[in-house]
């Protein structure tokens, strides 16, 4: 029996999936192959992966990962992971005499991202545990290849859902759930801007209705292929109705959710977007900016899955979201500033601001806000760096003390959980090489460019009422005639009032404490 509390992560959509792909290969890449005592190893991996054995009798390791896309969007994942595979299997071998004609698509041409992929992949490896640790994959337990159809509106989501995704995505769920010993959450991470969210609130009501006093963590995500910002009318209505529904639902049905977008207008995407200190990458390319986004979900989430773990998920959750406000904003810092010869005192100690948190959040600014509660993570920080030696500075040589006075000198909340660990996170290829070249002159990341310290905070913040505020104003310009073409079903004006009315009663509660 397995000691550590599990979670069930759900993804659905392609950015979702991009940003998924780069989580899942960044845990795997800290992935420790050997016995060395000299590399900390803080994460508890069992929490998210689970361990099996396929036909041959190999041993297994994979996530409890449910993975949702469009059928154009797998065409590089095989249907059947190889893993599971028997050994005599061949689906190359006709199953009669007679002749056979073989009819296949032209093969999709591989983006540079999954070519990186191959380049890591060493064909020649017979062993499957070097296979494994070579190959970056996402092997899923479910992957359900949607026909070929517009899926642009939150509608298209919610009729395939019901007609085609519903049995074999809830079965897959509780198939992994049921071989969890100690099930502590869900995550979610899906596209909230399109029919992706229709299938994902679907998902959300069936989570709530069969595991109510599980916890769920929601990562709403509005980026979209190609260029920004979104110029049709029509794609900004439809957008907006699934952000609507999207917000509304999230409100009723999960633990707790923050959007992350790199614009403050998640309808049009418009500019300016997120300014990071230290990176320097491309807002359209979902290969870079889906990178930015796993790092920080990666570092907001270690929390609850340590090995030496203080707090679980249902801890963090049910104290963001005090007052009934479940939106709480996201900022990341990546990496994390303190150089070879620095120490965390002196940036308490300093006059000049030295507070490098950039908001994931629209309309939240970390520098300036008030914030009732916050859970701050700092991780890869030697221990040896967070106080000069004899210089104390502070009643208490508690790292996480010393870190909450550097929260609260930049960004004083109410009540502060500060968690400190120090492996670093891994950017070793594929992670996009986004980082200025300030990062190397400071030797930031000593271990051959592939592991950095960094820092990520969730913000219980009056900022989040902003967000909604705004996404209500777009809404009131538009009369329901309006939302009616935004939907191929019976769409009854009841079902719009109740969206607004919710979203109010959501923005209350930013407003009133």
């Amino acid at each position: 029996m397995s000691s550590a509390h599990e979670i069930v992560t759900i993804q659905a959509g392609n950015f979702a999936n991009f940003i998924g792909t780069h989580w899942w290969n960044i845990q795997e890449s800290s992935f420790c192959y050997t016995p060395d005592s000299s590399i900390p190893l803080d994460i508890n991996h069992d929490v998210m992966f689970r361990e099996g054995l396929n036909l041959r009798g190999e041993v297994t390791y994979t996530p409890r990962l449910i993975l949702v896309d469009l059928q154009d969007n797998l065409t590089s994942i095989r249907k059947e992971c190889p893993l599971y595979r028997s050994p005599t299997e061949d689906d190359s071998k006709p199953l009669w005499d007679g002749q056979v004609e073989v009819i296949k698509d032209e093969a999709v041409k591989k983006n540079p991202f999954l070519d990186e992929f191959e380049k890591l992949s060493n064909p020649s490896a017979n062993n499957a545990d070097e296979t494994e640790k070579k190959e970056k994959k996402i092997s899923n337990e479910i992957s359900s290849s949607i026909e070929k159809t517009p899926f642009n509106l939150y509608s298209n989501g919610e009729d395939l859902y019901e007609r085609s995704g519903k049995e074999m995505i809830e079965d897959g769920i509780r198939r992994m759930t049921e071989e969890c010993d100690f099930l502590q959450g869900f995550h979610l991470l899906f596209d909230a801007h399109n029919g992706f969210s229709g299938i994902s609130n679907n998902i959300l009501q069936y989570l709530e209705d069969e595991y109510k006093r599980i916890p769920s963590l929601c990562f709403p995500v509005f980026q979209e292929k190609g260029n920004m910002p979104i110029q049709d009318i029509k794609d900004q209505m439809n957008r907006l109705y699934a952000v609507l529904n999207s917000m509304s639902n999230l409100n009723r049905n999960c633990s707790l959710f923050s959007p992350l977008s790199l614009s403050d207008d998640i309808v049009t995407q418009s500019e300016p977007y997120k300014n990071f200190p230290f990176i320097d990458y491309n807002p359209n390319l979902l290969y870079q900016t889906s990178a930015i986004y796993a790092t920080a979900i990666e570092t907001l989430t270690s929390p609850f899955r340590l090995k030496a773990m203080k707090f679980t998920m249902s801890d963090i959750t049910s104290s963001m979201s005090t007052y009934g406000r479940k939106l709480v904003c996201s900022s990341t810092c990546l990496p994390f500033p303190l150089s070879h010869d620095a120490y965390l005192s002196s940036m308490v100690e300093k006059d000049v601001p030295e507070y490098y948190m950039t908001s994931l959040t629209p309309f939240y600014k970390p520098d300036s806000e008030r914030t009732l509660f916050q859970s701050s993570v700092l991780r890869g920080v030697p221990r040896n760096r967070f106080q000069k030696p004899g210089k104390s500075l502070f009643r208490s040589s508690e790292y996480e003390e010393i870190f909450g006075e550097y929260l609260n000198k930049y960004s004083p909340s109410s009540a502060t959980t500060a968690t400190v660990f120090t492996e670093k996170v891994s950017i070793d290829v594929p992670f996009p090489k986004i980082f200025k070249s300030a990062v190397s002159d400071c030797d930031l990341n000593k271990e051959g460019g592939s592991k950095v310290p960094m820092a990520a905070s969730f913000c219980n913040s009056d900022s989040s009422g902003d967000f909604i505020e705004n996404i209500l104003s777009q809404a009131t310009k538009l009369s329901f005639k309006e939302y009616v073409k935004c939907t191929e079903a019976t769409y009854e004006k009841d079902n719009y009032i109740e969206i607004i009315e919710n979203l109010r009663g959501l923005q209350d509660n930013y407003l009133n404490y």
